[in-house]
């Protein structure tokens, strides 16, 4: 007797999913901005076309910058931010001036 074949979705696999979707929805989003780019062009007398490869590095752009932005944002740590302080007034005390007052040596 055979088993029948059951599909379950891994969760790797629902993540590629959405992940695919999202490339997509950007890459749409590209299209749109190019035709209207073409089109406000063609208003301006100006004729611009984009190829396949401008949409593509349009929408792979936007995807990027979208999963960029849905990252959150790593908190900073006090030991960078002393470090950083330090270094700051470690190069202000070795560039300031030498204090002069009233021309006297």
């Amino acid at each position: 007797m055979k088993h029948p074949v059951t599909r379950k979705t891994t969760a790797a696999q629902k993540e590629l999913e959405q992940e695919s979707t999202r490339m997509a929805a950007c890459l749409c989003s590209a299209i749109d901005a190019v035709k209207q780019a073409e089109t406000y062009a063609g208003r301006k007398d100006s004729a611009i076309r984009f190829t396949s490869d401008n949409i593509s590095s349009i929408g792979l752009s936007l995807y990027i910058r979208r999963r960029d932005e849905a990252k959150p944002a790593r908190p900073i740590s006090q030991k960078l931010v002393r470090d950083t302080e330090a270094r700051i007034d470690a190069s202000e005390s070795r560039h300031s001036a030498p204090d002069v007052t009233d021309g006297a040596r």
